[in-house]
């Protein structure tokens, strides 16, 4: 089981929008993935909610209701009995222990996918304590790792999937909008070709929840988990006149070890 957490600074308007937007999307992947719970996770002493158990006792349904709260006890409840966490972050203030304490209560032999704005990586990813693997758009690497355009074009895969940025990260996947690109696992080096005009636009949330999906699966290679990351990222999309066929994309996606 995977489970989504949305970190942000404020209980906002704003902040409730993009929640909704994630569980939109994340209910689409729910006949692949089953029912991703969702919890809105806040750095903010001042915002107080009902207990998690009085949130899902309110809000009975067939989908996912996202739960709110700031409270690290809900945290670890939430977290408890799964085998991979999704961690987006919006959070633009620089709270290195917010990351750490997240990090270091996660509850072994868990794993973590982190994705979030710039600042956000910078900062969960500047003390001991790392997530398992990072999920990032290439358009994201320039500001990030502060290269220009043409450095960017000029460096070899390996160069940038070792950045010392990326130090002791398990697993880093960069990969284009249309599904391309390179991951490092464990050392070794893979690119991952979409090989199908079908594979295109897609979605980073279906990516990231795929990612964590398949690395619920402790046995599943480097191979199967990047497929299924792709796959997801196709299945989010809001194509709803479309039939999904999962193993006509299974044989588009190829997975090379270069190193």
């Amino acid at each position: 089981m995977i489970v989504f957490i949305n970190l942000s600074q404020k209980n906002t308007e704003a902040t409730r929008q993009k929640v909704t937007e994630k569980q939109e999307i994340i209910e689409r992947l729910e006949l692949k993935l089953g029912t991703i719970p969702i919890l809105e996770f806040i750095d903010d002493d001042t915002v107080t909610s009902d207990s998690l158990f009085e949130q899902q006792f309110y809000n009975q349904s067939e989908t996912s209701v996202p739960l709110y709260s700031n409270e690290l006890e809900d945290y670890r409840l939430f977290i408890e009995g799964s085998d991979a966490v999704v961690m987006s972050s919006d959070l633009l203030q620089e709270n290195q222990m917010f990351y750490q304490t997240l990090f270091q209560n996660k509850i072994s032999p868990q794993r973590i996918v982190f994705s979030g704005t710039t600042p956000a990586i910078k900062m969960a990813l500047a003390g001991d304590e790392k997530p398992y693997a990072l999920c990032l758009k290439k358009d994201r690497l320039p500001e990030l790792l502060s290269l220009s355009e043409e450095t960017l074009i000029n460096s070899m895969p390996s160069e940038l999937l070792t950045d010392p940025l990326f130090e002791d990260v398990p697993m880093v996947f960069i990969y284009d909008i249309n599904g391309n690109g390179y991951v490092i696992h464990h050392e070794e080096i893979f690119q991952v070709l979409c090989n199908d005009e079908t594979i295109k636009q897609v979605n980073h949330e279906g990516m990231v929840c795929g990612l964590a999906a398949g690395l619920s699966n402790k046995d599943n290679s480097t191979e199967e988990i990047i497929k299924q990351a792709i796959i997801c990222s196709v299945a989010a999309k809001d194509c709803e006149d479309t039939v999904f066929d999962e193993q006509f994309f299974v044989d588009k996606i190829t997975v090379v070890k270069l190193a």
